[in-house]
């Protein structure tokens, strides 16, 4: 029985994780995976309003099992150097890899600013499957501007 140490599963892990994920609406999210469990990277969505790439932060699970999926989720804060929107996503999902190939299941809540009143009607719940493959005709990290 061979046992990996927390350091080498976050190693492996984490560099799974690196790199480029497309979803099914064609946004993209960089993701950079440091051993000790932090996410960071950018994010660009191909709906709504956003423009060019936002920063993000997040967490994933320095310790998952090989057959589970690994935790993780990242923010994003919808402000960079060409549009402002007074709102933040937040996804929490898990990482999985095996004969399927890889995904990042997720679930995802959209806060916009709104008055008090309506705070009741600030957030929109969805979910993301983000996948190595580019979905075609949408433009990917090496294209923007």
């Amino acid at each position: 029985m061979h046992v990996l140490s927390a350091a080498t599963l976050a190693t492996a892990i984490g560099a799974s994780i690196n790199g480029t994920w497309y979803n099914e609406l064609g946004s993209y999210v960089e993701l950079e995976a440091s051993p000790d469990g932090t996410l960071s990277g950018r994010y660009n969505s191909a709906v709504g309003q956003a423009t060019h790439e936002y920063v993000l932060t997040g967490r994933y699970d320095t310790r998952s099992h090989r057959f589970d999926g690994a935790t993780l989720g990242w923010t994003v804060n919808w402000e960079n150097d060409r549009k402002y929107s007074p709102s933040t996503t937040v996804w929490s999902g898990q990482y999985f890899s095996g004969n399927k190939g890889e995904s990042i299941r997720t679930q995802w809540l959209l806060t916009s600013s709104t008055w008090e009143r309506s705070a009741w009607q600030s957030t929109l719940i969805g979910a993301d499957i983000f996948t190595r493959e580019k979905v075609v005709g949408v433009a990917g990290p090496d294209e923007m501007d």
